[in-house]
């Protein structure tokens, strides 16, 4: 799970400070793939506050979610209408618009679809579920 750079401040460094790390998890996960996958298949899950959204103009030249994409994860919101996956309703009085910032990739677990469940007053974020099929577990 991650909890990327926030939108506080200079919006130029923010994207620069997430799609940096971005690179950096790619990187571990390419380097843990080398190692583990010689044993077996490895899957990963990716999620998380990612203070970033592919629907907002503003974040437009912030390539972080689209880096994670093309290092061949699956973004489980595809083909989810926006107004199925805002994860971040505005508030009375905010400035801000209705998004996504709450992301879920995956890699080699086939192509599952998360959900937003609305539940209003526990965060400022609503929940994302995530169900994932797991082949059944080998006999020791």
């Amino acid at each position: 799970t991650v909890h990327l750079k926030s939108n506080r401040g200079d919006p130029e460094a923010n994207f620069g400070q997430r799609m940096e790390s971005a690179r950096q998890f790619l990187r571990h996960v390419k380097r843990m793939k080398a190692v583990y996958g010689r044993l077996k298949p490895v899957a990963v899950l990716l999620a998380g506050d990612f203070n970033t959204s592919l629907d907002e103009a503003r974040f437009a030249a912030d390539h972080t979610l689209a880096m994670i994409r093309e290092a061949g994860f699956h973004w489980a919101y595809e083909g989810v209408p926006f107004a199925e996956r805002i994860s971040l309703p505005t508030r009375q009085r905010s400035r801000f618009p209705d998004t996504c910032f709450d992301q879920v990739f995956t890699q080699n677990l086939g192509r599952p679809q998360a959900r937003v469940v609305p539940i209003p007053n526990v965060s400022d974020h609503m929940p994302v579920v995530l169900t994932l099929d797991l082949p059944p577990r080998a006999a020791p």
